[in-house]
């Protein structure tokens, strides 16, 4: 039935699926996920009303719902003189549009559409979302639902999830046709990369829970971002910094330990299977009260991929109005050896520590050194001695003198084995920094992290030249005004 692999379910579905699986499971994998995909399409055959419309919990989420279903059958290979996919199009095609989500899914499905005029459709709504940003909040460069809808006021009545709506149709405009101003993808990149935390996860709005699928949607946000900016000149640090970001992201996607949560009210218990990397099925009761923590136990076992499937499903008379069964969110919890709110866990947990060491000391000097300094086999014995932080900006903290603009440092450490997961810096940076292993690039910190610890892929080639015995580190850290600041960790991710 269906001509092509479903993209909006595959992004769905990869978004956790964390890393790649073996060929066999793969295919069984496929071939769950296309059984799903054509489950999914009898139901939104079956459920289109007589104006071609779909229906939502509220009738005034008609529009963005239709919009959104017929986005998902051209996706999935309809073409676009399909009844059904005709029928949606003239439901959505001429009414205003008032809310970001109905907006973002409308330029969606016209994109898809490929329709004769749909530069003409598409521009109006394009301009709703761009005026709609931040609310009317100067400095908010973030999306949410209208301002009064929800009694809030526009600082607070913005989110993470009306922000990647609102991204995925400025994205599906700019390829109609409709210009998209530079500004508008710069100011909110921006801001994604100061709201992300510093372990590199993201909430849905200030208060909330770290959850996987908020995590995933601001990388998400993030690239899109990037992709619109790499058309422009000078743009490249932003787009290195977004880089940055969604490494540090995937890493807390790949070491954290996933836990389930329901996000709505139960009328009554709901069963449910996991299956973890294509596994036997793990039997699970979401009990009845809202936002009640479940851990799944994994047992170190690195997580490929993960299938949540419901078996008991009570949705009241009314959905979701009596109660009924709502939604499910998958959550984060961050090994406690790298929380980077905990500086001296932090401390013992480096492979740069040395036995009987409680802080970690490094060879440093403040004067330009020769080009091959960040290399192994360089002479440091001249260079001075003192121990990590350096700078005078980390409260708390008793900080060796750095007074210049720049400062050099070097360390040996030893290893008796070579760890067999991702490796993360966690750096205290004001304001930018080069760290090097065994004299290659290991990552490049082009931001000032507030006095906090932040988190950051190790660069893979780096990762490669560790071996048991000596290794070096390699830090030149720059200080491009006010207060300075370089402190540096290289952690295990499954550190014990």
């Amino acid at each position: 039935m269906l001509r092509n692999p479903m993209p909006l379910a595959l992004l769905l579905i990869a978004s956790l699926a964390l890393s790649t699986v073996a060929l066999g499971d793969e295919l069984t994998f496929t071939a769950s996920v296309d059984e799903a995909v054509e489950k999914g399409v009898a139901w939104l055959l079956n459920t289109q009303q007589a104006d071609g419309s779909w229906l939502g919990p509220d009738y005034r989420l008609y529009y963005g719902m239709t919009a959104f279903a017929t986005y998902t059958l051209l996706k999935c290979g309809f073409p676009t003189d399909h009844p059904a996919v005709r029928a949606g199009a003239v439901y959505t095609a001429h009414r205003p549009c008032t809310r970001t989500y109905d907006a973002a899914c409308v330029l969606m499905a016209l994109q898809a559409l490929g329709s004769e005029r749909p530069k003409k459709l598409a521009k109006p709504i394009t301009l709703f979302l761009i005026d709609n940003m931040g609310n009317g909040s100067r400095g908010k460069n973030l999306w949410g639902y209208p301002f009064g809808l929800h009694g809030e006021g526009p600082a607070t009545n913005l989110d993470l999830s009306n922000t990647q709506y609102a991204l995925l149709g400025l994205r599906a405009a700019a390829g109609i046709g409709v210009h998209v101003p530079g500004p508008v993808w710069e100011e909110t990149a921006l801001t994604l990369l100061d709201l992300q935390r510093p372990d590199g996860s993201f909430i849905y709005k200030p208060g909330r829970n770290v959850t996987a699928s908020m995590t995933v949607a601001g990388m998400a946000s993030l690239l899109m971002c990037k992709q619109a900016l790499a058309r422009y000149r000078g743009k490249a640090r932003i787009c290195r910094r977004i880089e940055d970001a969604v490494k540090t992201g995937l890493l807390l996607c790949t070491s954290a330990q996933p836990y389930l949560m329901n996000a709505g009210t139960f009328a009554r218990p709901q069963d449910i299977e996991v299956r973890i990397n294509q596994g036997r099925p793990l039997k699970i009761t979401l009990h009845d009260s809202v936002r009640r923590k479940q851990t799944l136990v994994f047992k170190k076992t690195k997580v490929r991929s993960l299938q949540i499937a419901i078996k008991s499903v009570y949705l009241g008379t009314t959905y979701p109005r009596n109660g009924g069964f709502r939604e499910i969110e998958l959550y984060c919890d961050l090994n406690p050896e790298v929380d980077p709110m905990q500086p001296f866990d932090r401390e013992k947990s480096s492979l740069l520590r040395g036995k009987g060491e409680d802080r970690v000391s490094w060879k440093y000097v403040e004067k330009t050194p020769s080009p091959s300094w960040m290399n192994p086999d360089f002479a440091d014995g001249a260079w001075n001695r003192a121990e990590a932080p350096f700078g005078a900006n980390l409260k708390g903290r008793e900080l060796s003198p750095w007074t210049g603009t720049d400062i050099w440092l070097r360390r040996s450490f030893f290893l008796t084995a070579i760890p067999d997961s991702p490796l993360l810096l966690q750096v205290a940076s004001d304001d930018r920094a080069e760290i090097y292993l065994n004299g290659v690039l290991a990552g490049k910190i082009e931001v000032y992290t507030k006095g906090q610890y932040r988190k950051f892929a190790v660069d893979e080639e780096a990762s490669k030249t560790l071996k048991t015995g000596k290794n070096t580190i390699a830090v030149h850290a720059k200080n491009i005004g006010g207060a300075s600041l370089i402190d540096v960790f290289l952690l295990n991710v499954h550190a014990p």
